[in-house]
């Protein structure tokens, strides 16, 4: 069973690889949380690699680009 966390968060990568990118008042009035909690999840997921953060959201990673490591994507 995921949790709360959990869920929301693949919540967002599905809205973001569907749509192609997302923005953060879009995500928290649909998810029922605050901005707050939606820039937190944006950057735990970026982190992770499974989106890109922008200013105001986040956008898709293209599979090839996704699975690079932080400081490769940095770079390139």
């Amino acid at each position: 069973m995921s949790s709360p966390v959990e869920s929301r968060r693949a919540e967002i990568v599905n809205t973001v690889r569907e749509h192609g990118h997302a923005r953060v008042d879009d995500l928290a009035q649909r998810l029922g949380v605050s901005i707050m909690t939606i820039h937190r999840d944006l950057d735990a997921l970026a982190e992770e690699g499974l989106i890109e953060r922008v200013r105001g959201g986040a956008e898709f990673l293209e599979p090839e680009f996704a699975e690079t490591n932080v400081s490769t994507r940095r770079e390139t």
